[in-house]
């Protein structure tokens, strides 16, 4: 193999390692993560809880809150398109009533656009789930 083949597949080779770990420095910073989960209900807060949550995203997190706080929670798999929270507590969603969350991160909050499922978070982050009335 030609000298200059063998040094560029050496760097890409060492690139890549570099890669691998920050992306596992990464992920190991955000395994032992604190994340604040509140869930406000219509009469009120049903969930105000901190909770360490290994490779966190929303839905991880808040069923580590609801079980702290012994609170119920119903899920509903969707088969390409993620895991759907059909209630907490005693209050189930129905037709365009129901929960929505929130992530706060670096000080706003953004609307989640996906399953919380899918939705990854970062260390800092804390969410809100809010019961709206359609």
């Amino acid at each position: 193999m030609p000298r200059a083949l063998s040094l560029v597949l050496l760097v890409l080779a060492l690139g890549a390692a570099g890669a691998l770990a920050a992306y596992g420095a990464q992920r190991q910073e955000g395994a032992d993560a604190s994340f604040h989960v509140l869930a406000l209900g219509p009469e009120g807060p049903l969930l105000d809880e901190a909770v360490e949550v290994e490779d966190a995203t929303v839905l991880r997190a808040l069923e580590a809150a609801a079980a702290r706080a012994g609170l119920a929670l119903r899920l509903e798999e969707y088969p390409g398109m993620g895991t759907y929270v059909r209630s907490i507590g005693q209050w189930t969603a129905q037709g365009a009533t129901g929960w929505v969350y929130e992530v706060e991160r670096d000080g706003a909050w953004r609307s989640g656009d996906r399953s919380a499922e899918f939705y990854a978070l970062e260390k800092g982050d804390a969410m809100r789930w809010t019961w709206t009335s359609g």
